[in-house]
């Protein structure tokens, strides 16, 4: 049983966000359905809503597509005009929108880089069926195959047709092709649980029909044989083979797949277990059990982080009783700004909890060599086959990987680390269901949405964890050093515990320096980036993976934050740094908040203010004089002058 989810979208072009329109309040929303598993509907109080123009057709099919999810502008465009926008692609979007407000009663909220269709789950027909569906997946999970069948007849109740039939878009084809897909699944899902509790006759005819309109679908052609057989009609089930056959070899050029082969030979040599009710064949050989223990060597000095260790530990494996009730999966999502050693954290962490995990514990990383984020599939193939899964095996749809990963840590204590998640639907496939497992995810992003997650914000080191790692490192060393010039060495690194660890590797590298040689080294604003990198590993690059995740916007907004030097700021200096209205600025700000390019700091009376760590203040401004002209800036750095006056004189 599995269960697909309609595609999020992955956005590449034209992803600026759009300034927020003066008409973004929305429209009260009635008693509104839309419906798009078929043609495009839209049901307002019992009576039909028409939308005549295609390309109000084709946004509103996007906007429910992703309902409750922002979707950009740009994707908008791609949707409406494909890959050839006009020049007023924007503007005309806009437009769409407040049509589609209007003649619909839609709530289409304006919410950056995009719209928000925000409408309940019972008023969408994907939502309806996407919840029929996991309803069925846990009833036929758990042994009430009745049930599984009633709420699986009543997701595929809800389809009219092809999804999105008649929008001529080749975004929402895109998505209508998988929602197809998804429904073709469902059903051969549903009549493989039928053909379990004896109910062949029933199916034989609805299968001939899935049979004729799908003739590729080796699954239908298998679960039609077996009705026919079952029924007494062993030559048709045969002659259903032989033409399954035919048709492949015209078609394709290719034999019918083992599971047809060795279905046919079954039937030809009678074998007893084809009259029974139940799959065919023998169960899968389960695969090899193999304890995974991918976890690196632990740090021999990991340092500070007491009381986030004991928390962690508390949560990931806390004391269970004979009797105690069942508890959902614990999860832990460790956050912060890159180089803040979450990773290191978490695999110390791992490495406590070794014994509690005896089946295994995985390391996931979701980014390659290359900095690139992996996707889910690439990921889930990665721990199936650790977990002894033989690569010919391995199942190819993203709802067949991860239900086959989630049965094989169903009855085991494993802990996984997602290491470096970039996204939300990276991690969400690879949350074991069972309660037995645990996970750590570390992220550079605040992933709020995450299911059940205890998040942890891990910052930099304390000034007194600093100074004992480096008072370490130099007595290691033999290389004489004052409290002073300790303090001064830690600071430098800004606390960062990436940045004292470059350091400490370069102390043991040489040895010939002494203290004050590393100090100027790094008092050198220019070059501090450039001393705080040892072979591939370097401050600059971690930084770098954050800021490359910005919108073009929000790149702006960080480089020229750098100019307002190592102090706190306020959030409405973003707004006349870009010449944006406040609103929008403050949304660019959240984003820098969100990536931990930028800290939070509120004040002892409930105010908020904002500050670039030193390095990353340093990172920002190295890239500002590439980027950006001299003339941008000091235009920037005037209208902050005359802004900041006009408040001074407001508040006089």
């Amino acid at each position: 049983m599995e269960l697909r989810r309609p595609m999020r979208w992955a956005f590449s072009r034209h992803d600026q966000p759009e300034r927020p329109d003066p008409d973004s309040r929305p429209a009260a929303a009635g008693d509104v359905q839309f419906r798009i598993l078929g043609p495009l509907e839209v049901v307002r109080g019992g009576e039909p809503v028409v939308l005549r123009a295609p390309r109000q057709q084709a946004l509103l099919a996007v906007l429910i597509l992703e309902a409750n999810h922002v979707v950009p502008v740009s994707r908008l465009i791609d949707a409406i005009w494909d890959d050839v926008p006009p020049e007023t692609a924007r503007s005309q979007v806009q437009f769409c929108v407040s049509t589609v407000r209007r003649i619909t009663s839609a709530v289409v909220v304006t919410r950056p880089p995009g719209y928000l269709l925000d409408i309940p789950d019972e008023a969408v027909d994907v939502a309806q069926f996407e919840a029929l569906t996991e309803a069925g997946r846990i009833a036929a999970d758990n042994g009430r195959v009745s049930d599984a069948i009633r709420n699986l007849r009543s997701a595929l109740g809800l389809w009219r047709g092809a999804a999105a039939a008649g929008i001529e878009s080749r975004v929402v084809q895109i998505a209508a092709t998988r929602l197809n897909e998804q429904r073709l699944t469902v059903i051969e899902t549903c009549i493989g649980l039928e053909l379990r509790l004896g109910r062949h006759a029933e199916v034989v005819g609805e299968l001939a029909a899935l049979v004729a309109e799908h003739p590729l679908r080796e699954k239908l052609r298998a679960q039609q044989m077996l009705a026919l057989y079952r029924t007494g009609r062993r030559a048709d089930a045969v002659a259903a083979y032989r033409k399954a056959r035919q048709v492949f070899i015209d078609e394709l050029g290719l034999e019918p797949g083992e599971e047809l082969r060795q279905l046919e030979l079954a039937m030809l040599r009678g074998v007893s277990s084809l009259d029974a009710a139940g799959p065919p064949a023998a169960p899968p050989s389960q695969p090899r059990a193999i304890v995974p223990r991918q976890l690196p060597a632990d740090i021999p000095d990991f340092t500070g982080r007491r009381e986030v260790v004991r928390s962690l530990c508390q949560l990931l494996a806390p004391a269970r009783g004979p009797d105690a009730p069942a508890q959902p999966t614990p999860v832990a999502l460790l956050t912060g700004m890159s180089g803040t050693g979450k990773s290191a954290l978490a695999i110390h962490v791992a490495h406590l909890l070794a014994d509690q995990f005896p089946d295994g514990q995985l390391l996931i990383p979701l980014r390659d060599g290359d900095g690139q984020s992996v996707g889910s599939d690439q990921a889930l193939e990665r721990c199936l086959r650790a977990m002894g899964v033989a690569p010919a095996t391995l199942p190819s749809g993203s709802a067949e990987l991860a239900a086959m990963y989630r049965s094989l840590l169903a009855s085991r204590r494993v802990l996984a680390i997602l290491d470096d998640a970039a996204s939300l639907p990276q991690v969400v496939p690879l949350l074991p269901g069972g309660p037995h497992c645990a996970v750590i995810v570390t992220s550079r992003r605040r992933l709020p949405s995450l299911p059940g997650a205890h998040m942890f914000d891990i910052g930099v080191f304390s000034p007194g964890t600093a100074r004992a790692l480096l008072s370490q490192v130099l007595s290691e060393v033999q290389m004489p050093a004052t409290q002073a010039d300790v303090t001064t060495l830690a600071e430098l690194c800004g606390f960062l515990p990436l940045a004292l660890r470059i350091i400490t590797a370069k102390l043991h590298e040489h040895p010939h320096w002494n203290i004050r040689q590393v100090i100027s080294r790094l008092q050198d604003e220019k070059n501090l980036l450039a001393e705080l990198q040892i072979g591939d590993t370097g401050v600059s690059a971690s930084i770098s993976l954050s800021y490359e995740s910005l919108l073009p916007e929000a790149r702006v907004l960080f480089l020229r934050l750098s100019l307002l030097g190592a102090c706190d700021f306020a959030a409405w200096v973003c707004a006349p740094l870009l010449d944006l209205e406040p609103q929008y600025a403050d949304s660019l700000l959240d984003q820098l908040v969100a990536c931990h390019l930028v800290e939070v700091r509120r004040g002892d009376d409930g105010s908020v203010r904002f500050h670039l760590h030193e390095l990353v203040r340093a990172f920002a401004l190295g890239h500002l004089a590439a980027s950006q002209p001299r003339q941008e800036r000091t235009a920037a750095l005037s209208r902050l002058a005359a802004a900041r006056a006009n408040r001074h004189g407001s508040a006089a």
